[in-house]
């Protein structure tokens, strides 16, 4: 995996969303329409337990997030 993503986490304590450099993703054969999305072990915990809470959970999305996905998908 790519060392940035994997140490970026850990010393910012942030998340990392990336595409990985382009020696990692050849020397692993990563699929070129996956990102790789790494955060920080004590975050773990309260991402899991907040899961359900939101709307990749049980949760429904609020009005303002339906409007919002409608106009996109109409500008599209």
């Amino acid at each position: 995996m790519c060392w940035s993503a994997i140490t970026y986490p850990i010393v910012s304590g942030n998340f990392n969303v990336t595409m990985g450099d382009y020696s990692a993703r050849r020397m692993w054969e990563y699929d070129p329409d996956k990102l790789m999305v790494c955060m920080p072990l004590p975050r773990y915990r309260m991402i899991l337990e907040s899961l359900d809470d939101c709307i990749a959970g049980f949760a429904a999305p609020s009005k303002e997030f339906e409007e919002l996905t409608e106009k996109i998908k109409k500008e599209r």
